[in-house]
């Protein structure tokens, strides 16, 4: 900042900056955030509850359950998030980025979401789980490593991966 002899000179340098692409270097273990360590003590708490569970369900006109199960697996494989889980070390919550990990989408029995809507066990990813029936697709995400707005991304992507139009 005091470098700049003027303010045209810190302008260009603050959008020099602005235009760099960081990217921050961590391994594969991260302590949690203050709003992930409210969730999961909360969660630790009563580890029966599904109240931070985020469930969905649609209907679609079609369903590929081999293009749905693919196209969950690369958005899985694409976002950290979706392999993280959360263990306790010592007292620190920690989120643990996993390499790689997988879903099958799951056949169910009914329409009945609030059979799907179980609790997570936040030790173990990924923290969702996608089944149908018939033409419907539930998708349950816990809160922990989602919210509405990461959802509207997730969806969208979702949906382009399914519609291969990725």
């Amino acid at each position: 900042v005091f470098e700049s002899k003027n303010l045209r000179k810190l302008a260009e340098k603050l959008n020099e900056k602005v235009n760099e692409y960081i990217k921050a270097e961590y391994g594969n273990e991260i302590p949690a955030t203050q709003a992930q360590l409210r969730v999961y003590t909360s969660q630790y708490m009563k580890p029966d509850s599904a109240h931070y569970n985020i469930p969905y369900a649609f209907r679609v006109k079609e369903l590929d359950t081999v293009k749905l199960e693919n196209a969950v697996n690369a958005l899985i494989a694409r976002h950290e998030s979706l392999r993280t889980r959360f263990e306790n070390r010592n007292g620190q919550i920690m989120q643990i980025i996993e390499n790689e990990t997988t879903i099958s989408v799951e056949k169910l029995a009914s329409d009945d979401i609030s059979v799907f809507n179980t609790p997570f066990e936040l030790e173990k990813a990924p923290l969702l789980r996608v089944g149908y029936f018939e033409n419907t697709i539930f998708f349950v995400i816990h809160h922990i490593i989602a919210d509405g707005e990461t959802m509207n991304i997730i969806f969208r992507e979702l949906n382009e991966l399914y519609m291969s139009r990725e």
